[in-house]
């Protein structure tokens, strides 16, 4: 599969333009090729999401147990809801789950067209 190819099918999957020159990029400087950075990618989506879910699962607990032991208050709330947050771009930075989910439906798009 050539690389223009390649990049009209992640178009098609709702990449941007500026998410396919990062991954450009990304395959440069490792010297691999556009689609085993997709696959990569992926690859990663199930650990990407666990990472969210665990991170959700976490500070809910945690949020839980503050309110049990102090009490429901506005503070505790936006507290929980401003770790979160900020958990989640965190790790949107070094797991980008919904990248990964459109790079798992581009390669999922190519094994059905090209019968891998």
């Amino acid at each position: 599969m050539s690389e223009d190819e390649l990049i009209k099918i992640m178009y098609e999957n709702n990449f941007s333009k500026k998410q396919i020159n990062n991954l450009k990029k990304v395959s440069d400087k490792y010297s691999t090729s556009l689609y085993d950075t997709v696959f990569e990618l992926s690859r990663r989506f199930s650990r990407s999401l666990f990472i969210h879910i665990f991170t959700f699962v976490i500070i809910f607990h945690s949020y839980i147990r503050l309110c049990e032991e102090h009490g429901y208050t506005l503070g505790h709330i936006l507290f929980a809801i401003g770790v979160f947050g900020i958990t989640c771009l965190i790790f949107d930075l070094f797991a980008p789950l919904l990248q990964a989910y459109r790079a798992k439906k581009v390669i999922k798009t190519i094994n059905k067209t090209h019968g891998k």
